[in-house]
């Protein structure tokens, strides 16, 4: 394996449009990146090993247009969004043409659905589907990583502030970039259940916790370079419907939502997750964590 290490700058233009149910943003980002590789020896060199090639420097321009358009809703009893839907669609384009030396061309997606359920309880379903593509020279070294959370490498403080955003590439049980690919598809099913609005803070001290849910997932996806479709089953393997490339975890989640220093709201998440191949962490995966949902 080699290491690579990235560095770059990029600048977007942002047109937003919004009205009272629904936000649209169009936006055109440009991108510029320094790529440098470096090839690790070993100490205990095999003479019988396969001669090993170190991937090329160079120098990335990027242009990406995108179109986002969000029609959902949320609640003061719900948790998180209660109805509506979401889509964001992206395509870039890197090229020599563009001043680069290497080539990349990619297209994305990201698109959720909520619905309330017709029982009493404020209880919401929410769907996620997000996916890309890409191809050129740059795309074989594997654009896209899918894996669990990253929690080794990631600051208690930034977590807290920032939070860790639940987004399209987490594969929740197992490793983080765990797979590797020119592409990569990834669902999410959640079932999400207010439990207790608390409403509640410990006298003066800027701490306020303000409710309590749970949430109950699935999730099913991989990065890959090829998807061989016509190898699909059911009940396979611990998936449901098991396909060559993509794999499967389920858990469940406790949401504590707080408010810190009267100003900065956030989300503390406890959860538990088992991913069912065998790359997943063989006893599941725990994890704490300051975290925003989709």
């Amino acid at each position: 394996p080699y290491q690579e290490t990235r560095t770059g700058g990029s600048t977007r233009l942002s047109v937003p449009i919004r009205t009272a149910f629904v936000d649209q943003n169009f936006g055109l980002t440009y991108s510029a990146t320094v790529f440098h590789t470096r090839l690790p020896i070993p100490d205990d060199l095999d003479p019988e090993a396969s001669p090993t090639q170190k991937p090329e420097d160079g120098f990335l321009s990027e242009v990406r247009v995108s179109y986002g358009i969000d029609a959902s809703e949320g609640g003061i009893d719900s948790a998180g969004k209660k109805r509506g839907i979401s889509l964001r669609v992206g395509a870039s384009v890197a090229d020599e043409l563009l001043g680069g030396t290497t080539s990349l061309y990619a297209f994305d997606f990201n698109a959720g659905a909520y619905a309330s359920m017709p029982w009493p309880g404020e209880q919401t379903v929410a769907v996620r589907a997000a996916g890309a593509i890409s191809a050129g020279a740059y795309a074989r070294r594997g654009v896209y990583f899918v894996g669990g959370y990253d929690l080794e490498n990631t600051n208690p403080i930034d977590l807290l502030i920032d939070g860790v955003y639940d987004g399209a590439f987490v594969l929740r049980g197992y490793p983080a970039t765990s797979y590797a690919g020119s592409a990569y598809l990834l669902s999410t099913f959640e079932y999400r259940v207010p439990v207790w609005k608390t409403d509640w803070g410990p006298s003066t001290v800027p701490i306020y916790w303000r409710r309590f849910d749970t949430s109950f997932f699935a999730d099913w996806g991989g990065a890959f370079n090829e998807l061989d479709l016509e190898e699909t089953a059911f009940f396979e393997d611990g998936d449901i419907i098991h396909v060559p490339g993509l794999h499967t975890s389920i858990g469940m989640e406790l949401w504590f939502g707080l408010t810190l220093a009267h100003r900065v709201d956030t989300s503390l998440k406890l959860g538990y997750a088992y991913g069912t191949s065998k790359e997943a962490e063989p006893w599941g995966q725990v994890y704490f964590l300051a975290n925003s949902s989709f």
